[in-house]
């Protein structure tokens, strides 16, 4: 049995990517989550979509402290992406927990849907995630009803978005200082879901999911200069971020909005291809295929459009000075623009580095399902 305890660092998830790997088996998932930090919960989410492509049959045990309930889990991205995942929830008496799941989840779905960000995730933090084998598929915030079915806002309406979102994601003293932030957070939100709309649905071959999940994860963080080994769980690209930022602010505290999306779908590097990876795929090609997401489409990838949001998302980094974490199929990458910079973006911009070598090597890691971005923006003080 696989057990997700109370530790969602980036590491803790790296490493339970690879229990995975070895052997699907069913999952004991504790509702508490006591340490996530940077990137933690939708990291967690990732696992989670990993777990039920590797284990499609596998068991979710949920193990819950004294007095609480499925809704707290619901009310957790990764748990929440767990129970509309699995195919069985069994109770620790083998009791059939399926239907107490699934209410609870409906209510947190519902609320992300009525756009009541309060009520979608703990803490100063915002969850949104669409699952597309349900009826909450087509959130609200993120879809309006057209013609021929439901259509993705526009720009515009993402940028209001963005802006009631960072509200709901910081502290509610500091929420009018985030205002400036919207347009080109709102700008970065619909390119990326747009992505997941475009890719993530459906399987490298075209073919439709029987699950499917899509989601957003928003939530700001406190960085003192003392705390950041804390807050990095032992993830060294972005130790040296926050290093590199900390000394840019003249007050004691930076502020680092967090946004990440992640979805169940075949990786970018499987749909560059057009087909699922064999496991003897050299981790250079994987490589190679994933950095083809982040190209021009005019100069090679105009057929899908590929890398047109992608592109556009590092360009918005580079000049507020932000970081990128990508984590698809066997890789593992960053960007680092601790120096923020109004240059026009350059090729080198687009290059990623490993995670774990810190080059432009790439170190084969445990298979992980779909895509994960997260981009962190620093806030109160930043470049503008």
């Amino acid at each position: 049995m696989i057990r997700i305890g109370e530790n969602g660092s980036i590491s803790a998830c790296e490493s339970y990517l690879a229990q995975i790997a070895q052997d699907p088996a069913p999952l004991l998932l504790a509702e508490r989550l006591s340490y996530a930090a940077f990137g933690g919960s939708a990291a967690l989410a990732q696992v989670m979509c990993t777990w039920a492509r590797r284990s499609p049959d596998a068991e979710l045990f949920p193990q819950f402290d004294a007095h609480r309930t499925f809704h707290d889990l619901a009310m957790r991205p990764h748990g929440l992406t767990a129970i509309l995942m699995a195919r069985a929830i069994t109770g620790p008496h083998r009791e059939d927990w399926r239907r107490a799941a699934y209410e609870a989840a409906a209510r947190v779905s519902f609320a992300m849907d009525q756009s009541r960000f309060v009520e979608t995730t703990k803490g100063n933090a915002v969850a949104l995630l669409c699952a597309d084998h349900s009826s909450l598929g087509y959130l609200t915030p993120f879809y309006a009803q057209g013609p021929q079915g439901a259509v993705l806002r526009t720009e515009v309406e993402f940028q209001q978005l963005a802006s009631d979102v960072l509200r709901a994601s910081v502290n509610q003293a500091r929420a009018d200082e985030v205002a400036r932030y919207a347009g080109d957070v709102g700008v970065m939100m619909r390119e990326l879901i747009d992505n997941t709309h475009r890719y993530a649905r459906r399987d490298a071959r075209g073919n439709q999911y029987r699950k499917s999940i899509r989601g957003l994860h928003a939530q700001t963080h406190q960085v003192e200069p003392g705390d950041i080994p804390t807050l990095t769980g032992d993830y060294a690209p972005l130790a040296g971020y926050l290093q590199g930022i900390t000394g840019r602010f003249r007050s004691k505290h930076t502020q680092v909005l967090e946004i990440s999306i992640f979805d169940s779908g075949p990786g970018l590097a499987a749909r560059a291809l057009g087909t699922e990876l064999q496991a003897e795929t050299p981790i250079g090609d994987e490589q190679r295929l994933v950095q083809s997401r982040f190209h021009d489409p005019k100069l090679r990838y105009g057929r899908d459009g590929a890398g047109k949001g992608l592109r556009r998302t590092v360009r918005r980094l580079k000049s507020d000075g932000g970081f990128l974490r990508l984590r698809t199929g066997r890789t593992s990458f960053y960007k680092d623009f601790h120096t923020a910079s109004d240059a026009p973006l350059e090729p080198a911009d687009l290059q990623l580095l490993d995670a774990a070598s810190a080059t432009h090597v790439a170190t084969e890691m445990a298979k992980a399902e779909g895509t994960l971005l997260t981009l962190l923006i620093p806030l109160f003080g930043g470049r503008r």
